[in-house]
């Protein structure tokens, strides 16, 4: 009986927080995007291609896989924020049953225990991904005053 309250009140909330992510996510993505747009990117070219624009087929194999290795941690930080809020929810909810917070302190544990665990491994990415620049093109990797080449992607410091 009590775990059909559970996901009554779970699903609806979880469906909540991915319809409000992508209502509000979707126009600031795009307004981002027009903001970083150049003129020439809003011009109609009859004789371009969807390459072209989208800059599909133009990226390195190490550049795709690090941005899907990027997006995957991103994704799963995301569900393991919104499981130590489903926790707090049960916790409140407890209504002073020892079972009830039992359950949430675990889900909470475990949540936390992963957020860690996901953010060491986007540490260890991040690491990997940059020996890798290094190694492959002799290019230090930096993120402040650097300089992105448009052919191949990697970050070259300035002088």
């Amino acid at each position: 009986m009590e775990r059909n309250k559970i996901k009554k009140f779970i699903l609806p909330a979880l469906g909540l927080v991915i319809f409000f992510s992508i209502i509000f996510g979707l126009p600031a993505y795009s307004f981002l995007a027009a903001a970083t747009a150049s003129d020439s990117d809003l011009t109609f070219d009859p004789g371009g291609t969807l390459s072209d624009v989208t800059d599909l087929g133009n990226r390195d194999p190490a550049s795709i896989t690090y941005d899907v290795v990027n997006y995957a941690l991103l994704f799963l930080g995301l569900i393991t924020v919104v499981m130590i809020i489903i926790s707090g929810f049960m916790w409140i909810f407890a209504a002073g049953n020892e079972e009830k917070i039992k359950k949430a302190q675990e889900i909470l544990k475990g949540a936390v225990i992963g957020l860690l665990v996901i953010m060491i491994s986007y540490g260890a990415a991040q690491y990997v991904f940059d020996k890798l620049v290094e190694i492959t093109t002799g290019a230090v990797p930096t993120t402040t005053s650097s300089t992105e080449t448009e052919e191949t992607g990697v970050i070259i410091p300035e002088d």
